[in-house]
């Protein structure tokens, strides 16, 4: 089932008077054999978040709670829909919400209740998912399809006819040497077709990535004719036979290459925001400067770890986060828990036009936490 990725703006934009929206994301392997413990997983999770958000809630929403909690269980009887990937499931009885989305990626599994829907996982997998061209091709073939929730869609099949075999010598070889000219022709023409294919392809799926797949001896040659355009799209390459492949094959291959591309420009880019806070740039670093820029409304680009959570504050008058509770330093309100202050932070950051980067472990945030780019300057553009 593909994601509905239009819902995520409207789960962006709910809000509970009490902290009382359920957020949960399972992950089920491809082997049916996991079902099984998907109840007593589902239970754990949820028993931990009873227990942890018992303290101060009245009987009345506890009752509201544990209504939600058996909702997501009945849903969970469906499990086997999910095999091989994940669901987020969203419930919260006061806003007359129930949503199960279904994620392409297995997502890390938590259960969160809080104010509004938890969407970090769900915003992580979004960027995930971005679409790709892959293109697998030999001499004489090319098989041309991008990607999508549901697996890599066919677009094109390309055959061009080859030459007899040079495999006879002719009158002092030149037979065979022109008929190794014209199989040379007719290859770099193969070729050539097949790269404005894949471009008529990535214009009309609006893609911007391309990886490319065959054999070892044909994908320098191909690569050789790609137009400077496409080149830059160029994400990576991998081997595989083009006459014993499989979709499923494909897909997993350049899913590979697709996600350490990725992985290689959030890389990048965190680099980039380091030094330039460190040059005394439009940028800041650590997680106590970024949420004070958070509050300002200065980030332009937030880049976070993705496995990365910390409880903190949120002021639910003026939208200050902080680490720390009690009075809210700008509008004297009051501070309340929240269990995520980086996902507090990252929605802020989107609903006030911002981009967000969730980046594998590896990079400068392994020590900093977090970095910006700022759109103006702020006083939290010095780290501590």
């Amino acid at each position: 089932m593909t994601p509905d990725w239009s819902r995520l703006g409207e789960l962006l934009r709910m809000r509970c008077a009490e902290p009382d929206v359920l957020s949960v994301y399972l992950r089920l392997g491809a082997d049916p054999a996991v079902l099984r413990s998907v109840p007593a997983r589902l239970d754990a999770a949820l028993g931990r978040l009873a227990e942890d958000s018992a303290p101060g809630r009245d009987a009345a929403r506890r009752k509201t709670v544990a209504t939600e909690m058996d909702a997501v269980r009945r849903a969970a009887e469906r499990a086997r829909e999910w095999l091989g990937r994940g669901v987020a499931l969203f419930a919260a009885r006061d806003l007359g919400l129930f949503d199960e989305v279904h994620l392409p990626y297995p997502p890390a599994e938590l259960a969160v209740l809080d104010r509004r829907p938890y969407v970090r996982p769900l915003l992580a997998a979004r960027a995930r998912s971005s679409p790709y061209c892959v293109v697998v091709v030999d001499a004489e073939h090319s098989w041309i399809a991008t990607s999508g929730p549901d697996g890599v869609r066919e677009d094109t099949r390309l055959t061009t006819e080859g030459p007899r075999k040079p495999d006879y010598g002719g009158w002092h070889g030149l037979t065979e040497h022109r008929v190794r000219n014209r199989a040379e022709h007719i290859h770099q023409r193969h070729f050539r077709r097949t790269a404005d294919l894949v471009r008529h392809a990535m214009c009309d799926r609006g893609v911007g990535m391309l990886i490319v797949g065959g054999h070892e001896h044909a994908l320098p040659r191909f690569l050789a004719e790609l137009p400077p355009d496409l080149r830059e799209s160029l994400a990576g390459t991998f081997v595989i036979d083009p006459h014993t492949m499989t979709a499923a094959r494909v897909r997993g291959l350049a899913d590979h290459v697709a996600a350490r591309f990725r992985d290689d420009v959030d890389r990048r880019e965190v680099q980039q925001a380091v030094e330039e806070h460190a040059a005394g740039g439009l940028a800041v670093t650590g997680l106590e400067p970024c949420l004070r820029a958070v509050s300002e409304r200065a980030i332009d680009r937030f880049f976070v770890r993705v496995d990365d959570r910390v409880r903190g504050f949120a002021c639910d008058r003026c939208g200050i986060v902080s680490l720390a509770g009690g009075t809210c330093d700008s509008c004297g309100g009051p501070s309340r828990p929240v269990p995520d202050v980086i996902g507090e932070a990252i929605v802020l950051v989107i609903t006030a036009g911002g981009a967000v980067d969730q980046v594998p472990e590896g990079t400068a945030l392994d020590s900093a936490r977090a970095a910006a780019r700022l759109r103006f300057p702020v006083a939290a553009g010095a780290s501590p």
